[in-house]
């Protein structure tokens, strides 16, 4: 039997992880939840496998201030994909340069691309 796939979802508001949760959850997909950096990094660090990241470009009521979250998330997780989930493109862009391995608009499209990323680990790991 093939091992749960694991998407750790960074996001300040309650109802997208909600949300998140019960249409990964159709498709046999778990989900961590953390609503702040802290919660992410310590997240991060005590799971073993993690196989996408969705990242807001903010994780408090303040300016886009996901960045550093970013760089320090990468160096935990060098290979995994991480997802740039914003509606504003150019910080979306810097979403990228500082880690983030794909983009998407959020909501258009980010629950087909996680299951997609979800998948093509799964793959991977088959080889």
């Amino acid at each position: 039997m093939p091992r749960q796939p694991i998407v750790l979802v960074v996001e300040p508001e309650k109802a997208f992880h909600d949300l998140v949760a019960m249409l990964l959850a159709k498709h046999g997909v778990g989900v961590l939840h953390a609503m702040s950096a802290e919660r992410a990094t310590e997240l991060a660090i005590t799971n073993v496998r993690i196989d996408v990241i969705s990242m807001s470009a903010r994780i408090s009521e303040n300016d886009l201030d996901t960045l550093p979250l970013i760089r320090k998330l990468r160096m935990l997780w060098p290979t995994v994909a991480m997802v740039a989930t914003s509606i504003e493109l150019a910080y979306r862009r810097k979403m990228v340069e500082a880690g983030c391995s794909h983009e998407c608009p959020r909501p258009h499209d980010l629950i087909q691309m996680m299951l997609d990323l979800t998948r093509a680990k799964a793959s991977e790991e088959e080889l």
